[in-house]
């Protein structure tokens, strides 16, 4: 939801033409997302079926989903780090500035690629509620860190924002998956 809300802030408090890089950069982002996107979306039913059989078979499969989730997200990370500098030859010289962009931005890959498995085994568990609990306090916090970052650090800011709000929704969401198991009684692996 928060990879939205910079876009407009940025126009806001910075200027039209960071806001034009940074969203060229945020596509490219996107489109390295894809193969995580499709190997979680592979992946989801099964999710479910685990948090049938209860939190700790939902912790289980997200642990086993995990290497696979994050060797995905690392091998699309490296691509677009190495590649970013091609983007100018490709899409046009107007776009340069949009490569050091594109390769921080790269670490948003990794992130997800972690984010990916847990979120999904709280969603499989029947823990809804807490999963959006966590998208909403990323939001606050995201709009808090793009408010404050985004009027002297421009792109970066903005950035830096999205990274810490997806690095905050991981710990959260592991720290509730964590806590539901200790709730259970089960002691972690």
């Amino acid at each position: 939801a928060f990879s939205q809300l910079d876009k407009p802030m940025l126009t806001w408090l910075a200027s039209p033409v960071l806001a034009g890089i940074y969203g060229a950069a945020h596509r490219v982002i996107e489109a390295g997302l894809l193969p995580l996107t499709a190997l979680l979306a592979a992946a989801y039913r099964r999710h479910f079926q685990a948090g049938e059989r209860g939190l700790d078979e939902s912790h289980s499969f997200a642990l086993r989903m995990l290497p696979l989730s994050f060797a995905t997200a690392a091998l699309s990370a490296l691509a677009l780090w190495l590649g970013a500098p091609l983007l100018p030859m490709v899409l046009g010289s107007d776009y340069a500035q949009v490569v050091p962009a594109v390769r921080i931005l790269a670490a948003l890959i990794l992130l997800r690629g972690v984010l990916g498995p847990i979120a999904d085994a709280l969603t499989g568990a029947g823990m809804q509620a807490q999963r959006t609990a966590i998208q909403c306090i990323a939001l606050f916090v995201n709009l808090l860190l793009n408010l404050t970052l985004i009027p002297d650090y421009g792109i970066h800011g903005a950035i830096t924002a999205t990274l810490v709000s997806t690095l905050m929704m991981c710990l959260l969401a592991s720290f509730i998956h964590i806590l539901a198991r200790r709730k259970q009684g089960r002691s972690l692996p």
